[in-house]
């Protein structure tokens, strides 16, 4: 626990406890958008945070993000409104624009970046400007506060140009994967996608094209193209996955469309289940061990039509439901807000997980006439342990939750069996319980009750 030392709480006014516990519910439809059901026996409390205290690095999409799980910062590049090539690094209390030591990359979007965790260094490769097309490789690193400096790669051999692709770090081969995207602009007509996957090895500069392919439209073949798709790296399975798009050659969305590779491997496989959808953004928490997705279209080249649904504003894909992904009951479900508060519908965001802070961060993106410039935190706290913290004055980073002040309002919210955690001080309250709780003092002995 950081460092500090657990000690026993001094004993309690009251042997017995009866203040009843409030479980927060999570609303749930049936799997990919259904009617809302009966509350789903989560351990979890799942909400939206806008984060309007931490600046903002202005409207864009298309942009690019990368969490360095060495600082535990969220690092993001370029992006279309404007000509943007501005780097800035976000930790969960600001937005701060970095001063570059030396190149930049061109302003792009639509590119992609990954964080290889053995180099300490983001990888950035590809994207669009106006009719350009890019297949330049470029690493970030801080070089002090607030400064950085990006570093051109040379390369003997590469993909060619290409936008709308997506691209994680496989932390045990060591290797970025990039797949799938666009590798030509359209002068009439849809683009056209492509259905390699290409590993870099960021340690000595070179690719390698993988014998896998993404992609498949009717008759689910695969390897017929696919791009503006979403991906994520699964360390606990060594899967990278990928999630709808659009192929072959810009003419339908991907239907029911989710290709399962594994590195490495060339038994690639083709799940047929899952949304229609392009232009969203997907992550992996491996703490809580769900896939988090959101926003994008349905439509083709994001082109919204008011005749259609529009896709969930947030689904969130439990890895411990029976079937996951594919051959999932009514009983398996993913999640449904309903009037909760949540970001608007946009395609072209991005997201990332915070590994240090345990939230998912989204920024931007855009919908016809409109482009945001908001930051978001998916929070999945686990009400097993509450953390309640007489003297906290705001977010605490260490604890991973969102601390209590009160001990009211932390056994309002532990589940049965859990454990209540008190950081310090002491408090006239005397909670009283009607379920089992363990409480835990930290740091130091806590006094509880009057005397």
């Amino acid at each position: 626990m950081d460092g500090m030392t657990l000690t026993k709480p001094r004993p309690p006014v009251k042997a017995h406890f009866a203040i009843a516990v409030k479980l927060v519910p999570v609303l749930v439809g049936l799997l990919f958008g259904g009617p809302i059901g009966a509350a789903f026996p989560t351990p979890y409390a799942l909400f939206w945070v806008q984060r309007t205290d931490v600046g903002s690095p202005g409207p864009r999409s298309g942009h690019a993000l990368a969490y360095d799980s060495d600082r535990g910062v969220t690092i993001l590049f370029g992006g279309q409104h404007g000509d943007i090539n501005d780097t800035w690094e976000y930790d969960g209390h600001s937005w701060k624009k970095i001063t570059i030591d030396g190149p930049v990359p061109s302003p792009r979007s639509r590119h992609a970046m990954c964080y290889d965790n053995s180099l300490r260094q983001v990888i950035l490769f590809g994207g669009i400007f106006n009719n350009d097309l890019f297949d330049d490789v470029w690493n970030y690193e801080s070089t002090g506060p607030q400064r950085g400096r990006w570093i051109h790669r040379a390369e003997a051999l590469s993909p060619g140009g290409r936008f709308a692709h997506t691209m994680v770090f496989d932390y045990f081969a060591g290797r970025a994967i990039v797949a799938g995207g666009s590798p030509a602009i359209a002068i009439s007509g849809p683009e056209r996608q492509t259905a390699e996957t290409w590993e870099w090895n960021n340690s000595t500069g070179q690719w390698f094209l993988s014998r896998q392919t993404v992609g498949f439209y009717a008759g689910k073949t695969l390897g017929a193209g696919l791009s503006d798709h979403m991906m994520l790296y699964d360390y606990r399975r060594r899967e990278a996955v990928v999630l709808g798009g659009i192929g072959p050659f810009g003419t339908k969305l991907v239907a029911n469309g989710r290709m399962f590779f594994v590195s490495g491997d060339d038994s690639g496989r083709n799940l047929e289940c899952g949304p229609t959808v392009a232009e969203g953004a997907i992550v992996y928490d491996g703490f809580h061990d769900i896939y988090v997705q959101f926003g994008g279209t349905h439509y083709f080249r994001g082109e919204y039509a008011p005749n259609r649904a529009e896709p969930s504003k947030g689904t969130i894909f439990h890895r411990s439901l029976a079937g996951f992904p594919c051959s999932y009951r009514p009983a398996d479900v993913t999640v449904n807000y309903g009037d909760a508060v949540l970001p608007d519908l946009r395609g072209q965001c991005a997201m990332v997980y915070d590994e240090k802070r345990r939230v998912t961060v989204l920024f931007g993106g855009s919908v016809p006439g409109d482009t945001y410039g908001d930051t978001w935190e998916f929070v999945t706290r686990d009400s097993r342990e509450i953390w309640v913290h007489f003297d906290h004055p705001g977010r605490e980073i260490g604890t991973f939750e969102l601390p209590y002040n009160t001990l009211a309002e932390g056994t309002s919210h532990v589940a049965s069996g859990g454990t209540l955690k008190i950081k310090a001080g002491s408090t006239p309250e005397t909670p009283q319980l009607v379920k089992p709780v363990t409480i835990e003092a930290v740091g130091g002995p806590v006094t509880i009750g009057q005397r």
